[in-house]
């Protein structure tokens, strides 16, 4: 998803320019032009029901603690 993004923002203008972006991004919208507009939709739906999943298993809760580094 994040690779398709890149791809949709520069798809109309990738070539103009393409010498002013470093080449690891240039790698991520060549990536990102190569997911179906399917592809990119099934990503959708997965995350939405992992979403849907967690917010299912929370809503049980009114406070969740994670651990932390310090």
């Amino acid at each position: 998803m994040w690779s398709t993004a890149f791809a949709a923002y520069f798809r109309d203008n990738s070539s103009a320019v393409r010498d002013q972006l470093t080449p690891g991004l240039v790698d991520v919208i060549e990536q990102g032009l190569d997911f179906s507009g399917a592809d990119v939709a099934d990503a959708y739906i997965q995350r939405n029901a992992y979403y849907e999943s967690w917010r299912a298993f929370l809503q049980t809760y009114d406070l969740v603690l994670t651990p932390t580094l310090p």
